[in-house]
């Protein structure tokens, strides 16, 4: 896991300053975790009054969270280039690498104020917070060091006359962009229409401290480069609300199930005989459990991975099917369905667009003409599992209807087994093969008399 963690690193630091990324580790994401420890919250307020609220309970905000965050944004924008959203040349790539980096550290750097995840509104603050002297200092650094080509970029755009803003004040509010991460305050249909997008992002930052500062004219100069009608600076926008939507869908595919960890460090996990979630926190030499009934996190706490396949549908795994009564039974499947449509209303949500005549993105791409199906793996403790959470998904969301698929499950192959797996082709043989296929192995040894050949290599890959 370590090894994992150290070659992550040394790719987030390709794209972007290692001196930024430090400073904003120290900074903000270990002061986060640092803040939410027990010894810190033992007699906060809103901790003794309602627990569960305070924001140490909150799914994790801290540094593992920042760097898998980062990690996954790189690895989804090789992963989805193409078949989410338009191929990019190897140069516009590197450039939402670098950017997609940047928006992954600053993202809830706002986490650092909040406390209550009744006034969680980190994404407003991480937003204002880029218009500080702190962060006049990192914009100056990752200027310098022309992280992923971006400084470069809008220098170029602003040596055309293309933009007219004076080209670090771009970065600064591409930085802002942060803001946009939840779609609870930026519905992703403002990543279709920019000029909305500009709309909102002005409202949001309105009245940040020493925002006037950097205006002449605050409504007339802000986030014009996100509505500018030439060619190069729509490709950019273009560009960066594509990485947008991958910061999003990073932030929906975070790390699950047994590695599932709150801001304070405790574990979540499942509970068998009830479904809540359970935290699990140190005291010393003792091991308090508290337990949980809600329902959105015991549902992520049984979520072990939510990952695209290389076809850009959506795999999601589950780490318990069985569970000790009909009763914890329900609950589990409600819950685990309910998780589920909040991830993929994130995760492939991230990605709607109006249809192609309307398409602002250029080029083609897979999935602009194909479904996203939701494959759920089957459970080797409860084959029946996935099936009823289908069912519950489908009545939470009838729209998902003809995209759910049951697929087989992986849980007891090799990382290396699985991998192989996920990247590979499914079979395309046609049934005079597949039937002098069972010939041969009816030959082996074994009964081949009750197989169908359709169902017979169904989910089998090359």
């Amino acid at each position: 896991m370590e090894s994992h963690v150290t070659e992550g690193l040394l790719l987030v630091d390709k794209y972007f300053s290692p001196t930024v990324r430090r400073c904003l580790e120290e900074t903000y994401y270990e002061k986060i975790n640092f803040n939410a420890q027990l010894n810190n919250i033992i007699s906060d307020p809103i901790f003794l009054s309602h627990p569960f609220k305070h924001i140490a309970f909150s799914t994790d905000h801290g540094v593992v969270h920042v760097r898998d965050i980062a990690m996954r944004v790189l690895v989804l924008l090789d992963e989805l280039n193409g078949v989410h959203f338009p191929k990019r040349s190897p140069s516009r790539l590197g450039f939402m690498k670098g950017y997609g980096a940047m928006l992954a550290y600053v993202h809830d750097v706002g986490m650092i104020g909040v406390k209550s995840t009744d006034n969680d509104n980190h994404e407003k603050i991480s937003a204002e917070m880029m218009y500080n002297d702190f962060f006049d200092k990192q914009i100056a650094l990752l200027w310098e060091e022309n992280s992923g080509n971006v400084a470069w970029r809008i220098t170029q755009l602003a040596f055309k006359k293309a933009i007219t803003q004076p080209p670090h004040l771009v970065l600064r509010e591409m930085l802002a962009l942060s803001g946009a991460h939840r779609k609870e305050t930026v519905p992703v249909d403002n990543f279709n229409h920019p000029g909305e997008l500009r709309r909102v992002m002005q409202a949001m930052l309105a009245d940040a401290k020493n925002i006037k500062i950097f205006y002449e004219d605050y409504a007339r100069d802000s986030f014009s480069w996100l509505v500018s009608e030439n060619k190069e600076v729509r490709e950019l926008v273009d560009d960066v609300l594509d990485t947008l939507r991958t910061l999003r869908c990073a932030n929906a595919s975070r790390q699950r199930g047994e590695r599932l960890r709150a801001t304070g460090g405790f574990q979540i996990f499942l509970d068998h005989r009830s479904a809540n979630a359970i935290y699990a926190i140190n005291m010393g030499e003792k091991l308090l459990l508290m337990e949980s009934n809600d329902t959105l996190l015991a549902g992520e706490a049984n979520l072990s991975g939510t990952e695209f396949t290389h076809a850009g549908d959506l795999r999601i795994s589950f780490y318990r099917g069985y569970f000790d009564d009909n009763k914890a039974m329900d609950r589990a499947v409600f819950n685990a369905a309910l998780a589920i449509n909040e991830v993929q209303g994130d995760v492939i949500g991230s990605y709607a667009r109006p249809p192609s005549g309307e398409d602002n993105a250029s080029g083609d791409y897979s999935k602009k003409w194909k479904p996203v199906f939701i494959l759920l793996e089957n459970s080797d403790d409860n084959e029946s599992f996935a099936q009823r959470v289908k069912d519950q998904l489908i009545i939470l969301n009838p729209l998902l209807k003809e995209t759910i698929r049951i697929v087989p499950s992986l849980q007891n192959a090799s990382e290396a087994e699985r991998n192989r797996y996920l990247v590979a082709d499914e079979l395309n043989w046609d049934l005079k093969t597949q039937k002098e296929m069972l010939e041969k192995i009816s030959q082996s040894g074994h009964k081949i008399s009750a197989m169908q050949p359709q169902k017979a290599f169904s989910h089998v890959k090359c």
